[in-house]
């Protein structure tokens, strides 16, 4: 499957879930990314235009809202996940049911973990900042229409002056129950906080077809705020991965990112850091390992708006097979 014939299958799925049910689309932040699929008509084609046929989707099966349960500190240990001791927050999240856990102590102190469902009770400040970097966010269609049929959307807000001992934890596991898997994870640190969120994406179904895995992931980090990511993507070689992180750094905020790209057939990873504060700092490392037929591309941009702001970038891979990487 080409490009243009994944942008109009799509397409296609849009203008259905519209004719469907109006109201999927009527969600206070689905209009932004809405807006920024008509404002960008291309997808980055001299990048993909290097790279072979994705591997055929005829059509997207959207997963429907999922249901979420919260675990108890019991439930919790018999996943055998993570070591509760170590978490501050985790997050397992399938295609039908999503599972999580939260320190009680943290969330007293204003720890909040949203799901779509929950945003509008949320600070409302917060979500409108998201909703401006949406507006100004120069995000290609396949990323702005992931933002539109997501159904896995979460927020964690931390407030003023907290300090995660414990990192966050999140698991995007797709079982194969649907082909077209989008997640939203919004993040938004407040002054003088500090966090760290960890990531992992690994296939846990038995179906051999081919499935798209786009992961958006949205931080804000307020003055003097600092957040440490870690990314780990190891899906099988069925998954087309279509990850997109961008940042936005205020005064004296600083970014550590750190991503490790493993699996899926084609993954295309696009990374922005927007220093907006003076002296903010972001740190973008990556490694990956591809094998086979495996293509990789990495696309990072780093815009320095605010005053003696840095940035460091660090790269680096082996290539095994008839695999390619581009790095631009």
């Amino acid at each position: 499957m080409a490009v243009e014939q994944l942008i109009e299958t799509i397409e296609n799925t849009i203008s259905e879930i519209k004719a469907k049910n109006s109201d999927s689309f009527s969600l206070f932040f689905k209009d932004e990314y809405q807006k920024a699929y008509q404002k960008n008509v291309l997808i980055d084609a001299k990048i993909l235009k290097r790279l072979e046929k994705l591997p055929s989707i005829d059509c997207l099966k959207i997963p429907a809202k999922p249901s979420l349960r919260t675990l108890t500190k019991r439930e919790f240990l018999k996943l055998g996940l993570e070591e509760i001791e170590n978490t501050s927050v985790f997050l397992q999240v399938f295609e039908e049911l999503c599972y999580q856990w939260i320190d009680e102590d943290l969330k007293k102190k204003g720890l909040l973990f949203l799901d779509i469902s929950e945003m509008n009770s949320g600070p409302q400040k917060i979500s409108e900042k998201f909703f401006k970097a949406i507006s100004n966010s120069n995000i290609d269609r396949i990323t702005s229409s992931a933002g539109m049929l997501a159904r896995h959307v979460f927020l964690i807000y931390l407030p003023e002056s907290v300090i995660l001992k414990k990192p966050i934890s999140i698991h995007i596991n797709p079982t194969g129950k649907t082909n077209y898997f989008p997640v939203l994870l919004w993040l938004y640190a407040g002054k003088g906080s500090s966090v760290s969120l960890i990531i992992k994406s690994s296939y846990k179904g038995t179906d051999s077809s081919s499935y798209l895995l786009p992961i958006e992931v949205r931080a804000i980090v307020e003055e003097d705020g600092s957040a440490d990511l870690l990314e780990i993507q190891d899906l099988n070689e069925n998954g087309i991965s279509f990850p997109y992180h961008e940042y936005h750094l205020a005064e004296r905020a600083r970014l550590e990112s750190f991503v490790c790209d493993i699996g899926t057939t084609f993954s295309r990873r696009r990374m922005i850091a927007n220093l907006e504060g003076t002296q903010s700092e972001a740190n973008l490392t990556g490694v990956y390992k591809p094998t086979g037929n495996q293509k990789l591309i990495f696309d990072t941009v780093q815009n320095h708006r605010g005053s003696f702001s840095k940035s460091d970038l660090k790269f680096k891979g082996v290539l095994d097979g008839e695999s390619e990487t581009l790095w631009k």
